[in-house]
């Protein structure tokens, strides 16, 4: 705006201040030299506006600088999505620096988008201003310095602009884009399938070993009992356990499932929620191939055989010892005995596998009270296969089980068929397996009774006692017995990998999987070959199966990297607005919103000295920061009060005054 002529200014200050004839002018402009302010350094004569050389390159620097760490956060969302699915192992100094940058882009990008936001807004200002703009506009972006201050200053103004909207909009950038900096990249596991071999035991079926056991080994027997002693007696959450004491995958027993509903069109039943009646054995078979921790969700299906009873519970109430007919081979323990016609067993393992029955044997008990029974058993077998699966490699579990499409003998024939011996043998150590006494109740006789009540105790005549004998339905005594018989086969089998694991020292492999043993040729007295296993190792299967590799990757949450992209992509823009504009439009010297650059200039009742119009604020600012101002009333002689910014030391003048509530002010 041009100056005023000095009459202007003259007829101004006369008509605020009555006495005017009596003072000299207010104005700075036509304020003797006696009564202007000393400002030392102030330029006493006109000059060009000319910024210094090191302001300009200070000012290219810092625009680049802006610009630069604008940039390198629209690389920081294209790095994070070109990475995307990629491995950290692969990648561990790229994952480390855009984990770093994660951690601090939250902070950084607020206080850059200030930085740069508040620097646009400042020069688009003084663009404006210089040019000619509504006032409205330019309180507006005066005010915009961050985004509480813009939305406030909508309010304050009264005047909500299609330019403060705007500046909302982009001021809501800046904590947006610095919460996408921090969410837009996560690490996560991702799980490859990859196909996996696995060795599982199988029984062989061959008892001569422990039958060629003598006082030098008989502690192998022992380890044996143990082992099995330990299966059958537990805590009341190992019995419906998925896996036995050592971890060992405890089988389905198929025909519970299917009584309790049909099967999937493939024939499989979920054996999920197990009970303790579920499984054919308390003692599981050992499955290797899941011991790396690499890998996770191993899966795989295994094949096996088990006994399977079916016995029909009769009470003997006053006989202590049983009968045992003519012609029956009788097997006795501490408290039982288990009987079967010799002649029939003779037979059974040289005659053709297809024409046998079910082996029939008797279980009978030696107490000495009324719940005295036996129990007439015929034996047979079922083929299973079951799916394996292991979420880690020490948390395998059954989950399906359906009848086996292998090729097997027919159910009848059992592996106690394979040679005439291994009834007797198998019977003998199974009931030598507990120690007891005779006219007591075993261990056997409790576990069939009730296997959660195993170990408990009564009071008997001051004495403690094992609890009562409680008789059961024909169903739980076929059951029970059936796991009791299969656990002791399962040690036979491999009584050393139970324990120890499957390894070169615990067992042989056999790539013949098949059911069926091979057939001797005609004339030999035993249907199947006959061979037993050196040193009690046991016999181990292959089976394919797939297991899941957990590879930490990076991910790049799309939303959040396209919100980094928009809000990075803006601040690159705003950066290049102060260097552009001030190098097309901005003609006149730097003004800051501040006092020395607005309130000062052409102000009458701040008696600078002539000129000085043409510095730029750093040095308005330099020059002018001992002048002390005071916002009050300037025509303190009058009734009414005239509030204006002025100097304090009025150099002759009449002192502002402070502001009093209460007065009269124009």
């Amino acid at each position: 705006m041009a100056d005023r002529p000095a009459h202007d200014y003259e007829a101004q200050a006369s008509e605020h201040q009555s006495h005017a004839t009596n003072l000299i002018t207010a104005s700075p402009l036509l304020i003797t030299d006696k009564h202007t302010i000393a400002i030392q350094g102030w330029p006493p004569s006109p000059r060009r506006i000319r910024s210094p050389w090191w302001i300009i390159v200070w000012n290219v620097i810092f625009d680049l600088l802006l610009c630069a760490c604008a940039v390198a956060f629209l690389a920081f969302a294209g790095i994070v999505s070109h990475y995307d699915q990629a491995s950290t192992a692969e990648n561990p100094q790229t994952t480390a620096m855009l984990l770093n940058a994660t951690k601090y882009g939250p902070t950084v990008f607020p206080i850059l988008f200030a930085l740069i936001l508040g620097r646009a807004t400042h020069t688009i200002l003084r663009w404006r201003l210089e040019s000619g703009e509504r006032i409205g506009v330019l309180d507006t972006l005066a005010a915009s310095t961050s985004l509480t201050s813009t939305l406030v200053s909508q309010f304050q103004l009264r005047a909500i602009s299609l330019c403060g909207i705007v500046l909302v909009c982009i001021w809501a950038l800046s904590p947006v884009g610095g919460q996408a900096s921090l969410r837009q990249m996560v690490l996560d596991t991702k799980a490859t399938t990859q196909i996996a071999s696995f060795d599982y035991l199988i029984h062989h079926g061959y008892m001569r070993p422990f039958g060629a056991i003598g006082t030098s080994r008989s502690s192998i027997k022992e380890i044996a009992n143990t082992i099995f002693t330990g299966g059958i007696i537990g805590s009341l959450a190992s019995k419906p356990s998925p896996v036995d004491t050592w971890g060992n995958v405890k089988i389905p027993r198929i025909e519970y499932y299917e009584s309790k509903g049909d099967p999937d069109g493939e024939g499989w039943f979920e054996a999920v929620d197990g009970t303790s009646d579920s499984y054919a054995s308390m003692i599981g078979i050992p499955v290797s191939g899941t011991n790396s921790t690499h890998f996770v969700n191993y899966k795989t299906t295994v094949q096996t055989p088990y006994f399977n009873t079916a016995c029909l519970l009769t009470l003997r109430p006053s006989e202590i010892l049983p009968v045992i007919p003519n012609g029956t081979f009788h097997i006795n323990g501490t408290g039982a005995m288990v009987t079967y016609e010799n002649a029939t067993q003779m037979r059974r393992s040289s005659s053709d596998p297809e024409t046998l029955g079910p082996l029939q044997f008797r279980y009978s008990t030696l107490l000495w009270t009324r719940n005295n029974h036996e129990l007439d058993c015929n034996l047979s077998s079922s083929y299973v296969e079951t799916e394996i699966t292991c979420p880690e490699r020490t948390t395998c579990m059954a989950t399906k089980v359906r009848r086996s499409r292998l090729g097997h003998p027919r159910n009848n024939w059992t592996q106690l068929d394979l040679h005439w011996e291994t009834p007797s043998q198998f019977f003998l150590y199974l009931l030598s397996s507990v120690s007891g006494k005779q006219g007591w109740p075993t261990t056997l006789d409790r576990y069939m009774s009730n296997p959660d009540t195993l170990i408990t105790v009564d009071k008997l005549d001051g004495r403690y006692v094992g609890s009562a004998l409680v008789l059961t339905s024909n169903e739980n005594y076929s059951v029970r017995l059936a796991q009791l018989i299969n656990s002791y086969w399962t040690i036979v089998g491999g009584m050393y990998m139970i324990a120890g694991g499957i390894s070169n020292d615990t067992s042989y492999k056999d790539n013949t999987i098949s059911f069926v043993p091979p057939e001797n040729p005609r004339g030999v007295g035993i249907w199947y070959q006959f061979s037993s296993p050196a040193n009690f190792t046991g016999k181990t299967w292959s089976s394919q199966g797939t297991k899941d590799v957990q590879t930490e990757i990076i991910i790049a949450r799309k939303p959040w990297v396209i919100t980094l992209c928009i809000s990075s992509i803006v601040l690159i823009l705003a950066s290049l607005v102060s260097p552009v504009v001030h190098f097309l439009f901005i003609k006149g010297p730097e003004v800051m919103m501040n006092m020395s650059s607005l309130a000062t200039r052409h102000n009458a009742y701040i008696p600078l000295p002539e000129g000085g119009t043409h510095l730029g604020a750093s040095d308005r600012a330099r020059l002018l920061k001992g002048l002390e101002l005071r916002f009050g009333d300037v025509e303190t002689g009058s009734g009414v009060g005239h509030l204006a910014i002025g100097t304090v030391d009025r150099k002759g003048l009449d002192e502002i005054a402070r502001i009093r509530k209460g007065n009269l002010y124009e």
